[in-house]
């Protein structure tokens, strides 16, 4: 299948590599399918292409590159719309942004990069399907722990 991208151009891609999110992402709830790219050379940050519309892409990293993992509870319908059958098969991704913001915590290599670790994307990695968990108590529905090196 090919696709159209505003970054990496035309791009000839596997169907089997595309992930849905049902419900799209929020904001862009038209874009249900996407590829995930990376650059040669440079596996940390992936950018996460809309297969519908070339004009969206997110920039996207594991939260382990800020020193993060997560702890997520799903509850009854994230569990069915995900398929997950061991939480293995979850991939945990989080959404980049640019910032110049004080306190905000950079990506290792990309110093004017930060996470939006309020929103992590969960992807069933069997299934190719994903989703976006809002966190809105921080503290208390999402549990943050230091990776021991």
């Amino acid at each position: 299948m090919k696709i159209s991208t505003r970054f990496f151009g035309s791009q000839e891609i596997d169907e089997n590599q595309i992930i849905t999110f049902p419900r799209g992402l929020p904001g862009f709830e038209q874009c249900k399918r996407f590829k995930l790219f990376h650059e040669e050379g440079k596996p940390s940050v992936f950018w996460l292409q809309a297969v519908e519309d070339p004009d969206v892409m997110f920039s996207v990293a594991a939260p382990e590159m800020f020193g993060f993992g997560y702890e997520l509870s799903l509850n009854a319908e994230e569990e069915k719309l995900l398929g997950l059958l061991e939480p293995d098969e979850a991939v945990v991704l989080v959404m980049l942004r640019r910032t110049d913001e004080e306190g905000a915590e950079p990506l290792p290599g990309y110093p004017k990069l930060s996470g939006n670790l309020r929103g992590p994307l969960i992807i069933n990695a069997r299934q190719q399907i994903g989703m976006q968990k809002i966190v809105a108590r921080f503290r208390q529905e999402i549990v943050l722990r230091a990776i021991e090196e």
